[in-house]
């Protein structure tokens, strides 16, 4: 209505547009973000939202529904957003479940070659290099008993087991050598000796170094010698 100095008047027919006042959930864009969590962990919803600080003060956010962590994975998972106004935005995200890291998949046993005697028992601890750097309270055993009755190179298996129960199998050689005699440690010293015809000759004096040699030893003549007749008789 137009009323004019006068007094005379003119209605105008007008439209007037009346729009919804903008919500904060119509105002901002929650960004989805990925996040890891060990199996059996719980996630943290804020963590989904990589831009929850630009949010306005006063939101807050949970899952929709709760994440299954009880196994590996990539669970897909609706995180809702809710502003101090009461509105709302729901947005998709992935939590990445993985594996919690066993003892076994954080260290590496170093295998190491050991020899041994024929008929010696094996420690495998000796199989294993760096079994000091290894968890306090591992174990090591061999899957399988070393036959050393035998000289050669065995091939085994070191089983070892960490204090959370988690194992690794190294692949080990136990090298088996014979078990040296006293005469393969020891070497008799000739010494040549003389005699009167018929007399009889002592074969502890034909040996030099008969007195480093192992107590107990004993010396003969593998054949008699012949002491009838003069000259030097080999023995």
């Amino acid at each position: 209505l137009v009323t004019y100095p006068d007094g005379s008047q003119d209605k105008v027919p007008v439209t007037v547009k009346v729009v919804e006042t903008p919500s904060q959930a119509d105002s901002n864009e929650p960004s989805p973000a990925d996040q890891t969590v060990k199996v059996g962990e719980t996630p943290s919803a804020e963590k989904s939202i990589s831009n929850l600080s630009d949010l306005p003060t006063g939101t807050t956010v949970v899952f929709e529904s709760p994440v299954d962590t009880s196994t590996a994975g990539d669970k897909p998972a609706t995180v809702l957003v809710t502003y101090p106004d009461g509105s709302q935005d729901k947005v998709s995200v992935t939590v990445k479940v993985v594996e919690n890291p066993t003892q076994a998949d954080r260290n590496e046993p170093s295998p190491v070659d050991q020899t041994v005697k024929v008929g010696d028992p094996v420690d495998p601890s000796k199989s294993i290099s760096n079994l000091g750097d290894l968890p306090v309270g591992s174990k090591v055993e061999f899957e399988s008993p070393v036959d050393t009755s035998t000289a050669g190179d065995k091939p085994a298996k070191v089983l070892v087991t960490y204090p959370d129960g988690s194992q690794d199998k190294v692949s080990v050689m136990v090298k088996v050598v014979e078990n040296p005699s006293q005469a393969d440690r020891n070497e008799p010293s000739p010494v040549d000796q003389t005699v009167k015809v018929g007399d009889p000759v002592d074969p502890s004096k034909s040996i030099s170094n008969l007195g480093d040699l192992p107590v107990g030893s004993k010396v003969e003549f593998e054949s008699p010698v012949d002491t009838s007749t003069a000259g030097d008789k080999p023995a």
